[in-house]
């Protein structure tokens, strides 16, 4: 089932699959995990993640430092990589969950 959901095609079968996940709350399910923990602040490491003045901050600072630390015990969480992969498989090529996943609000909700 996991490997299904990671190499879904983009053609009609596969898209009425991935309809099905979203009726049956799989997708809005599998967002919640995702998010569940996740720091509110992107990855020091991923400089493109952040506006130029607020990434200015030293690599050395205890801010930068939790911040790691926050985002490597999120990553080590059982199952985040394979529901991350998950994700990424069953938005390859489809417009409409990826807009879908998008509108995921802060309540946890699909709006």
């Amino acid at each position: 089932f996991v490997q299904a959901a990671v190499c879904l095609p983009p053609n009609d079968v596969c898209n009425s699959l991935r309809s099905e996940f979203v009726k049956c709350g799989f997708v809005e399910k599998l967002m919640a995990f995702v998010l569940e923990d996740m720091p509110d602040q992107p990855p020091p490491w991923s400089a493109a993640l952040w506006q130029k003045k607020d990434h200015s901050k030293g690599k050395g600072s205890n801010d930068v430092s939790d911040l790691e630390q926050s985002w490597k015990y999120y990553f080590l969480r059982t199952g985040i990589k394979t529901a991350i992969d998950m994700l990424v498989g069953l938005c390859r090529g489809h417009n409409g969950l990826q807009s879908l996943i998008s509108q995921y609000g802060k309540d946890d909700r699909f709006v």
